[in-house]
Formats: structure tokens, C-alpha cells, sequence
């Protein structure tokens, strides 16, 4: 199971504690399952207290302690405890350790590898404290998603052929703060602007329209002032002439 996969177990277990406070056996179950994907390690479920303190363990994790468990490559045994430095009061167990403490104390007390119950080793077969830190890859800041991802992706969020571009957009919106790989989230982020400018220019071209029309309407009505002028001037005239013609008579 994926580190956001674990993460959504994790959080879907809030939708039962009521029923992990009855005790009831299918939440239990479901429960003691996660917190053993997590923690590599079980609890009493016959203990009253147990499930509660099991649920409120998972509970405290957030997504980046997470990711920091799951890819952690020094790994302390459970019955293990050093005081470091000596002396200090600090102490280090499997719940607390970090790669970069890991590599700190295996740097200046080398004989205390005996103590763990992983650790990365080099082609020597040497424990290789370079690997205590991970070096993130480089990102292009212009990753987009491929088809297939954005097929894939369109349908995760639940979208359909009837689903329209704002739809979609808001569910990339609120997807987004939930997408723990880095590389991910640029492409999502890059999908979201793109689709925004797209809205965009669809606007301003709409906006364009109108007011092209509006245009061509205010000119035609210009126009046919002009031609209601005309011919009134043209009446104007032709009844001056009458009147001219009717006094010449008299």
C-alpha cells in the first residue's frame, strides 16, 4: 500500500471511532489493521484502554511524519534505547529515531549498528551513512500530466462525459492540498493554471463578441439616425416647395 493510501486508512478511521469506543469487533479488526501497516506492530485488543491509545497514536500522524516513517532507512530495534550523547538525558527508541540522528550517532559510537534492525549498507557491504539523508530528485517546474495521468486522474475524482471544465477544476482545487508526491503536485498545479488561462482567454473572447456586436448595433442605429435625419430634411423641403408654389399661385 502507498504512503497516500495508508494516509486515506488512517483518516477513514475517524468515520468509526464511536464504534472503536463500543469495542464493537469490526472496528477493532479494521483498526488493529492499519495501525500494523503503520507501526509493524500490534496491540492488545482484549485491553480496555489499548484500541483507544491505538487510535489516537495513528490519529497524531501527519502526512510528513508519515513519509518520514515509511522511507526512514535506519530502522531502531523495539527493545532498543540510546542515551545520546551521553550523559544528556536524550533519548532515542524506534518511535523517535531519524535517519539524520541515525547516521550522527553511527558517526561517533560506529559499534551501536548492533542496535538496529535496518540499516542501508554499499556495495562492500559497509553501513553507508550517505544514504542516512535522501537526496530529492531535481523537478522541472513545467511537468504536465500525460493523457493517460489526466485520463486516470479525471476519472478518481469522479468526473463523467456530463461533467463541465468548472466542475473539474474545483475537484483538482481541493485534490491538490492532498497530493504528497512532489512531482505530482507540480503537474496538478501546472493542470489547474493551464485550465484557469485557458477560462480565461474563452472570456475575453466571449467579452470580444459582445462587444463587436455592440459595435455593429450602436453603428446601425448611428446609421439609421442618419437616415431618419435625411428624411426629414428631405420632407423639410419638399413642403417648402409646396408652400413656395401655393403663394406663387395666389
Amino acid at each position: 500500500m502507498d504512503i497516500q493510501s495508508l494516509f486515506n486508512e488512517i483518516q477513514g478511521l475517524q468515520a468509526l471511532v464511536l464504534q472503536i469506543a463500543k469495542r464493537e469487533p469490526e472496528a477493532i479488526k479494521k483498526l488493529a489493521g492499519v495501525y500494523y501497516q503503520v507501526f509493524k506492530e500490534t496491540f492488545t485488543v482484549g485491553c480496555k484502554s489499548c484500541p483507544t491509545k491505538a487510535y489516537g497514536k495513528l490519529q497524531e500522524l501527519t502526512i510528513e511524519k508519515l513519509i518520514a516513517m515509511k522511507t526512514q532507512k535506519f530502522r531502531l530495534k523495539k527493545s532498543a534505547l540510546i542515551n545520546y550523547p551521553a550523559f544528556s538525558g536524550q533519548h532515542y527508541s524506534h518511535h523517535n529515531i531519524t535517519d539524520e540522528k541515525a547516521a550522527e550517532i553511527l558517526s561517533a559510537h560506529p559499534g551501536l549498528i548492533t542496535s538496529f534492525d535496518e540499516y542501508p549498507t554499499n556495495e562492500a557491504g559497509e553501513v553507508d551513512l550517505s544514504l542516512a539523508v535522501s537526496q530529492p530528485e531535481a523537478i522541472d517546474p513545467g511537468a504536465r500530466l500525460t493523457p493517460e495521468e489526466n485520463e486516470d486522474l479525471f476519472d478518481s475524482l469522479g468526473m463523467t462525459d456530463d461533467s463541465t471544465g468548472p466542475e473539474y477544476l474545483s475537484a483538482l482545487e481541493a485534490y491538490l492540498p492532498t497530493v504528497i508526491d512532489e512531482l505530482q503536485a507540480v503537474k496538478l498545479a501546472n493542470k489547474i493554471a493551464d485550465m484557469k488561462a485557458e477560462f480565461a482567454s474563452q472570456q475575453g473572447e466571449g467579452a470580444g463578441d459582445q462587444t463587436e456586436q455592440s459595435e455593429e448595433t450602436a453603428t446601425g442605429e448611428q446609421t439609421e439616425e442618419v437616415i431618419n435625419d435625411e428624411t426629414k430634411n428631405e420632407a423639410g423641403e419638399v413642403e417648402n416647395k409646396v408652400k413656395k408654389t401655393a403663394k406663387a399661385k395666389k
